[in-house]
């Protein structure tokens, strides 16, 4: 079985074969940030994958949002074109820090997949945020933002179809990117028995 454990783009994961997918709850609440972290320790204590589960932490879009102007909710209340994207190294050293610190105290193994975004201010930070994931990580590091972009912009294919309401998350098909990158198949079920969009709510 394969575990993704992650924020509200954990979600394009549900409804999945062999794959549970964690939603622990809104990225203003479960994030990296020192405050927030917490809540993602306690939420992941409560899961305990089987010895031969494959387990990956699927977080860091909010951080990168947030850093652009101090708000999660920027992409409602600017326009695109009006907000500057901004890279604040210290702070996004920082998330990279309280991630660390949120692995070695994990009850179980796991690997990391890369935030994914598709909202254009966010690219330049996140490009920077996976690239030191990836220092401080290594081949924990499963890299499926990368493979979203064309020449710096993300591939329209991954847009949700209503992008002026939802530019932050990509649609279902950074399944595909995802199953291309681990080289497995996950095919549609629908799972009734759980709480939303297919996935695990605890």
């Amino acid at each position: 079985m394969v575990n993704i454990i992650g924020d509200s783009h954990t979600r394009s994961f549900g409804n999945l074969k062999r794959l549970n997918a964690y939603y622990l709850g809104k990225g203003m609440e479960f994030n990296l940030e020192h405050d927030k972290i917490e809540n993602i320790k306690s939420k992941i204590s409560q899961i305990n994958p089987n010895l031969n589960d494959t387990n990956y932490l699927y977080f860091g879009e909010p951080n990168v949002r947030f850093q652009l102007a101090k708000d999660h909710h920027i992409f409602k209340n600017r326009k695109i074109d009006e907000v500057y994207p901004k890279i604040d190294k210290p702070y996004l050293n920082k998330v990279i820090d309280n991630y660390s610190n949120l692995i070695d105290k994990l009850h179980f193994r796991c690997k990391i997949l890369t935030p994914t975004t598709t909202y254009p201010p966010s690219i330049p930070a996140m490009s920077y945020l996976v690239e030191k994931l990836k220092d401080n990580f290594g081949e924990l590091v499963v890299d499926i933002f990368t493979d979203t972009l064309d020449d710096g912009v993300v591939k329209k294919f991954l847009r949700m179809e209503d992008f002026n309401y939802d530019p932050i998350h990509c649609n279902s098909n950074i399944v595909r990117l995802f199953e291309n990158k681990v080289g497995m198949k996950f095919e549609y079920e629908q799972k009734p028995n759980q709480s939303h969009l297919g996935t695990i709510i605890l």
